[in-house]
């Protein structure tokens, strides 16, 4: 049946049952829970009753056969993928299912390179200049598979805002600000934050090991 295959999105769009556009859903975010955009976001989800985790200042609403959650204070902030592992530093089975492929479309098909940090005026001038390039190219359109790798996503999102190292209550993680089309064809800027699933050993030379892990938790939230 159609309906088995296909899942009928906000605004008319239409997308295979494994994959989720990231632009049907970003609609929800900073609404309160219980908004028509909230309620979208849960038929689109095709979500059934969340596990419901409750602190002083937050609540979180899992959604563990579809391997989201969603975080709330006052109103919707974040919305967290989880891609299960048995692998890394934390072995206990995982509670979450598969989460959809996720889509994210892009403005351009090039990313801007920053520039070289400037050079010490103390040291003599470079017998030779040469232009450095200012920009990369980039596919328009990236599809975050169970196997996308943090390369992968510097390569489509860029250099991150923000990174940090693995701690003993914290994993690894790199931040965006990324620019993506939404429904209308329209350009809004998300915040994304992935956290890594670590590979062996720790300790220095993190980031040349980094490179090829596996993210382990997705998070888009209003930069």
């Amino acid at each position: 049946m159609l309906s088995r295959l296909f899942l009928a999105f906000p605004y008319g769009r239409l997308r295979l049952y494994n994959m989720l556009d990231i632009s049907t859903i970003t609609p929800a975010l900073g609404t309160a829970q219980g908004s028509e955009s909230c309620t979208l976001l849960l038929s689109t989800l095709g979500v059934g009753e969340p596990v419901v985790a409750t602190y002083p200042d937050e609540t979180f609403h899992n959604y563990h056969p579809q391997g989201v959650s969603l975080f709330y204070t006052d109103n919707l902030d974040r919305i967290d993928f989880y891609n299960p592992s048995t692998s890394g530093r934390r072995r206990k089975p995982s509670p979450w299912s598969q989460p959809p492929e996720l889509v994210f479309n892009f403005p351009s098909t090039s990313l801007p390179i920053p520039p070289p940090p400037a050079r010490d005026p103390t040291l003599p001038p470079l017998k030779t200049q040469t232009e450095l390039p200012t920009s990369i190219t980039r596919p328009a359109q990236l599809i975050i598979r169970k196997e996308t790798t943090a390369k992968d996503l510097v390569e489509c999102f860029g250099e991150p805002i923000k990174k940090g190292g693995t701690t003993a209550w914290i994993d690894t993680y790199i931040e965006w600000e990324v620019e993506v089309l939404d429904s209308q064809g329209k350009e809004v800027k998300l915040g994304v934050m992935v956290e890594l699933r670590e590979g062996p050993g720790e300790g220095i030379e993190l980031w040349d090991r980094a490179k090829n892990w596996e993210w382990a938790c997705l998070k888009i939230f209003k930069p």
